[in-house]
């Protein structure tokens, strides 16, 4: 079984959020890691043995820029050697091959802009990400993008950005992830109450054929206004 643990936790520039992110980590006995919107241009090696204390994994990071954005992807050395890695303006793209039975896949994590003057350069991006390697591949992260008004309490949403992302989707054949347990994934905490399911991760239909009983769980959030 493969575990995989893909959060935006708004953050990992303060010793608190790199020692819970490492606690998360051990109690999910993840294999691999995609955390979002970490805000840090680059990791030290002290504050890496604060989230990875026994050096499981190789770590790759997309610098955030200041304090916005930012991603870093973990994946467990024992389990998976890295073919290569791509690190783009919204994404760290893994190419894996796992030590056991040999087979060769995807694991991308995504942080999507927040600002609508960016979102067609993330979907041209998830465009040529798709493109660039059609073998299985997963795919998740805060795409900070909605498939349908359902997805937004207020139901208010840019009709645009929902087409141009659903035909990504469909483009690819690409396999939604359901998240059963919450209807919404993110919540801006706020008198006026906005909450999106933003946090999404899909597969494509060959990487289904790998792992055919393949499920997520939203854990409790912590320390962030994003599901686990």
């Amino acid at each position: 079984m493969v575990v995989g643990l893909i959060w935006n936790g708004r953050g990992l520039n303060k010793p608190e959020k790199l020692n819970a992110m490492g606690k998360l980590i051990r109690e999910t006995h993840a294999d691999l890691v995609g955390f979002s919107e970490s805000k840090k241009e680059s990791f030290s090696n002290a504050q890496i043995k604060s989230i990875d204390p026994n050096n499981d994994f190789t770590w790759n990071w997309m610098p955030a820029i200041g304090t916005a954005g930012g991603i870093l992807v973990g994946i467990k050395q024992d389990d998976f050697k890295i073919i290569s890695v791509d690190i783009l303006q919204f994404s760290v793209a893994c190419l894996i091959k796992d030590k056991k039975d040999g087979r060769v896949w995807r694991f991308i994590t995504v942080y999507g802009a927040a600002y609508d003057n960016l979102k067609l350069e993330v979907i041209n991006e998830l465009h040529n990400t798709m493109e660039a390697w059609l073998g299985p591949t997963i795919i998740g992260g805060d795409f900070n993008l909605v498939r349908s008004s359902e997805e937004k309490n207020t139901g208010s949403v840019n009709l645009h950005w929902v087409t141009l992302f659903n035909d990504w989707v469909n483009k690819y054949a690409l396999i939604e992830l359901k998240n059963y347990t919450r209807k919404f994934t993110w919540a801006n905490n706020q008198d006026n109450l906005v909450m999106a399911n933003i946090d999404k991760i899909f597969i494509s239909t060959c990487w289904e054929h790998f792992f055919p009983a393949v499920q997520i769980k939203a854990l409790p959030r912590v320390g962030s206004d994003h599901t686990p």
